[in-house]
């Protein structure tokens, strides 16, 4: 992992942002694989990003310093 002289963590947060997805996902798999729905899955898919968005606020400082 590349820092530089701040400390700033290259990435940090898209990685941050990868795991946490990864987590919600996981906990979402058996209902997002019980429907067959298109609109059904649409509703599933916009409730694990906005729940991955609710998580990095519980988690990440808003004044966390990330660089890309």
């Amino acid at each position: 992992m590349k820092k530089d002289s701040f400390g700033i963590a290259i990435g940090g947060e898209q990685r941050l942002r990868k795991a946490i997805e990864a987590q919600v996902r996981l906990e979402h798999q058996l209902e997002l694989d019980a429907v067959t729905d298109e609109s059904q899955k649409s509703a599933i898919e916009k409730k694990i990003q906005q729940e991955v968005k609710e998580r990095m606020k519980q988690v990440a400082s808003r004044y966390s310093l990330w660089s890309s």
